[in-house]
């Protein structure tokens, strides 16, 4: 038979033979060359367990203490020894500032006949500076006896901020005679704050009213910010609220108070009050 020929044959039955079972097994193509794999070698590999992190996100708290990353098989088993490296690939956190990983930032997990789930702890930093949100990624390779699933994880280290000081009205109800011209409102901050305290107040109408689209105004409306420096726990702060005598007889009218925004701080009780005004006109002499 002529060389080209036979050639020629040799190509055909080569790519034929890669979409056909031979024997006992199966014909591969490989830049050229045509040999048999046997066709339980190949089906070995597909039958291999998934080894993968069990889900492929999870968010804690700073305050958690410890997280669990589960790195399950698909299924246990009875004679394989399974093993697949772990390390750490991203992420904004730091270690050990955020966050630390006692067996190791890197390392391989081993699965024992028998056995479908391994952990990697991390373990949370406290840090009583809030700094904003960090992430940790993980990455999974190189399994043995096993085909990868998820192979990526992310742990997101959601900040606190942690704080046991309060912000609160001293009294309910305030109450000042009209004519007096000014009503002073208290507010006091209390426990131990991790860093400087502020809170919103301000007021609304009650049955008094500051509108004077409304009719006759009883005050003017106040709003603002009441601060304090970490050092001055326990101590009170004043806003002012102008009172309009309109020389009309009323009965005691009402301002509606109320703090709102605290930071580094929680709201105490009370965070709502009243500032009862009182009728000059209406206070007999003694």
């Amino acid at each position: 038979m002529p060389v080209a020929t036979h050639l020629m044959r040799t190509l055909r039955l080569s790519f034929h033979a890669t979409h056909a079972r031979i024997a006992a097994g199966t014909a591969l193509l490989l830049t050229g060359v045509l040999f048999c794999a046997p066709t339980a070698a190949l089906a070995q590999v597909y039958d291999l367990p998934l080894v993968g992190f069990k889900s492929a996100s999870a968010t804690v708290k700073r305050t958690d203490g410890t997280y669990d990353i589960i790195v399950s098989l698909s299924a246990a088993q009875t004679k394989t020894t399974i093993t697949v490296q772990y390390a750490v690939t991203g992420g904004s956190a730091v270690s050990p500032q955020d966050y630390t990983i006692p067996a190791g930032s890197s390392g391989t997990l081993t699965f024992p006949a028998g056995t479908t789930d391994q952990t990697i702890t991390v373990v949370i930093t406290p840090n009583p500076v809030p700094h904003g949100d960090s992430t940790v990624v993980l990455s999974l390779s190189n399994p043995i006896n096993a085909n990868l699933d998820i192979n990526t994880f992310t742990l997101t280290i959601q900040d606190t901020i942690p704080t046991s000081a309060t912000v609160a009205f001293d009294y309910s109800p305030y109450e000042e005679v009209e004519s007096n011209g000014v009503a002073w409102i208290s507010v006091t901050m209390t426990g131990t704050p991790t860093g400087p305290v502020s809170v919103n107040y301000s007021t609304s109408d009650g049955t008094a009213n500051s509108d004077p689209k409304k009719g006759a105004v009883n005050y003017l409306p106040a709003s603002g910010t009441l601060t304090w420096a970490p050092t001055e726990a326990g101590t009170s702060k004043w806003f002012t609220i102008v009172l309009v005598d309109d020389g009309n007889v009323d009965l005691t009218l009402t301002v509606n108070l109320t703090l709102s925004s605290p930071v580094n701080a929680s709201l105490g009780s009370p965070s709502t009050a009243v500032l009862n005004i009182l009728d000059a006109d209406t206070i007999c002499p003694p």
